[in-house]
């Protein structure tokens, strides 16, 4: 594109996940759990199409895609916490970098089996 830099060609925009999309989120969530020392998931594309885009879908699922490759995603989803006594967001983010994964979200106790804190609150 005329006049357009090559940082601004290669910059991530963010859509909301299609269905196209799923088979590379589930290979980013391998990567991200070979990263971390996880074990692999036991991720089922059906279900994580079912779970993400159906009518009665538990979370939102938005992707970063850069010079049209999918480079990153990120889970968000409603809650509410009695101890709180008001609704949460939390989210959870995946981004692929010059060949390195990274978790924005690796240091929150939820990765280690206990409750994280809420990451907005509304």
């Amino acid at each position: 594109m005329a006049g357009t830099d090559h940082h601004e060609r290669h910059r991530p925009i963010i859509l909301p996940m299609r269905t196209e999309d799923v088979a590379g989120i589930v290979d980013m969530a391998c990567e991200l759990a070979a990263a971390v020392g996880d074990p692999e998931p036991k991720i089922v594309t059906a279900d994580f199409i079912r779970d993400g885009l159906g009518s009665d879908r538990w979370f939102d699922c938005f992707i970063a895609e850069a010079a049209s490759q999918l480079v990153g995603y990120t889970l968000v989803c409603k809650g509410y916490e009695a101890h709180y006594p008001q609704k949460t967001v939390v989210g959870r983010r995946f981004l692929r970098q010059a060949g390195r994964t990274t978790d924005g979200n690796r240091s929150c106790a939820h990765e280690r089996g206990r409750p994280s804190r809420p990451s907005t609150r509304l």
